[in-house]
């Protein structure tokens, strides 16, 4: 069934974008401005974060990270961390994925303990997975291996409407930084806006 593969999907995203030739492209691309379509609209706040207002949801995050709109891997959206430095092969990011499951005989919790079996049966080397429900939102947090690299995930999975949001928080260093830290609050910032597309 195609939801056993939507939390995957999530991860493949934060994994392809950080290696490679994704990392030169993004490179490139770092100082172009963020494309806004006609039913999105961009504010600064008063705290400095930029609020990505969708009509659909708004996302909060610090005006130097990166919003990739493209679609790329199924995602509606991509937020990259900065750069530490011109080596930095890895850009600490935020994606969102969402399947419609409201013809499904499903709850979330339903779908979340699903996607703690997929976890286990494609992550190589999962590690630390803790799931916690606070309020209607479920978080997962777990380390893993891939492409040699060790990373940590912060999730967020929300049903609205009908439908599954996953946020997804990667990082190749769970230790406390700023990028971590703004990755977590861009996630717990997240807000629907009154209905779904």
């Amino acid at each position: 069934m195609k939801f056993k593969y939507l939390l995957f999907i999530g991860l493949i995203v934060s994994i392809a974008s950080c290696s490679g030739d994704d990392a030169n492209k993004e490179a490139e691309s770092v100082d172009e401005p963020i494309e806004v379509s006609a039913e999105e609209e961009l504010i600064i706040g008063a705290d400095g974060w930029v609020e990505y207002d969708h009509k659909e949801y708004s996302v909060f995050a610090p005006q130097d990270w990166e919003m990739d709109v493209t679609g790329r891997m199924n995602t509606t959206f991509i937020l990259f961390s900065p750069r530490d430095s011109k080596n930095d092969m890895f850009r600490e990011n935020v994606n969102l994925v969402k399947e419609d499951i409201s013809k499904m005989d499903m709850t979330l919790f339903d779908y979340v303990k699903n996607s703690e079996g997929v976890l286990e049966k494609y992550m190589s080397d999962l590690r630390d997975l803790n799931i916690e429900q606070k309020g209607e939102r479920y978080w997962l947090t777990y380390t893993a291996t891939q492409e040699r690299m060790d990373l940590y995930f912060v999730q967020m999975i929300e049903l609205n409407e009908g439908v599954i949001y996953i946020l997804t928080y990667t990082s190749n260093d769970q230790s406390i930084s700023v990028h971590a830290d703004n990755g977590k609050k861009i996630i717990e910032r997240f807000q629907f806006n009154g209905f779904n597309l």
